[in-house]
């Protein structure tokens, strides 16, 4: 989770923001913005860092555990489009991690 990031991160003396649906969060501060793919649309930043981008991750299992055809395609596509999405927030550089196997939505097709 992305809790577990940002105790990582404080326990290596980087000052994390925790970007939550009610947060006021000003980018003056110096310091992590830590946030889900799903917080951080229509925002930017410098640099993003998006990580565990494994299968069963990315897309969500439960996102395509559905028996009917049309709703995994449907699903499908939602998961890469937010994988997107967060991918196009960074302004200067991204970074991308995964452990074991990567997401199958970062491989070409």
């Amino acid at each position: 989770t992305f809790t577990a990031y940002a105790s990582a991160l404080n326990d290596a003396g980087i000052e994390t923001f925790n970007l939550g649906n009610d947060s006021g969060d000003s980018d003056a501060r110096p310091g992590v913005r830590v946030a889900t793919m799903h917080r951080i649309k229509g925002l930017e930043f410098q640099y993003v860092f998006l990580v565990g981008i494994n299968e069963g991750v990315v897309p969500e299992i439960k996102a395509l555990a559905s028996d009917d055809p049309v709703e995994q395609r449907d699903a499908l596509f939602n998961e890469r489009a937010l994988l997107h999405v967060a991918a196009t927030r960074a302004v200067k550089g991204l970074f991308v991690s995964s452990s074991g196997v990567p997401s199958p939505l970062l491989v070409a097709d």
